[in-house]
């Protein structure tokens, strides 16, 4: 399976001169949940794209107050969950939205007994994610062009990669 994003209009990549500022806008400032999002969404890539070597990310910010990461390279890469089995060949974008989505649903679990407020912070921004990805701009965005097997993937993509 092959899977890119669709152009979608309420994706806003964020600026270079405003990037310093927008994880501790995002995650409210709490120096704790920054560092380890980070440390996580990176090993998350790495496991799931082996050709994942580092690099520079790009941040995005949604209108519904969702945001998402994604590694800065082009075309597709081969891509596997070693836990659900699922494979395919996904676009910066899709990586990201995976390796987002996965980072803040682990520190929900990670943080509930210890700092339940950024736990919080974490649920709301995934639960944000998630609804952006499944039911907003992007689900009616898919549906248009459910023909086009490039962007129905992109829904069958992140559907794998997260059961």
């Amino acid at each position: 399976m092959k899977a890119t994003l669709p152009t979608i209009e309420s994706m806003k990549l964020v600026a270079e001169k405003d990037r310093i500022d927008f994880l501790p806008k995002m995650l409210q400032n709490r120096p704790s949940l920054i560092m380890l999002f980070e440390s996580i969404v990176f090993k998350n890539a790495h496991q799931l794209c082996k050709e994942y070597d580092g690099g520079s990310w790009e941040f995005v910010e949604l209108e519904n107050g969702a945001f998402f990461i994604y590694p800065d390279f082009d075309g597709v890469k081969q891509c596997s969950c070693d836990t659900n089995l699922a494979e395919g060949q996904l676009d910066a974008r899709v990586l990201g939205i995976i390796c987002t989505m996965v980072s803040l649903n682990h520190l929900v679990w990670m943080l509930h007994e210890k700092d339940l407020k950024s736990a919080q912070i974490a649920n709301r921004l995934y639960f944000q994610l998630q609804d952006w990805v499944y039911c907003d701009e992007t689900g009616n965005a898919i549906r248009a062009v459910s023909d086009d097997t490039t962007a129905s993937n992109f829904t069958k993509a992140v559907y794998r990669f997260l059961d």
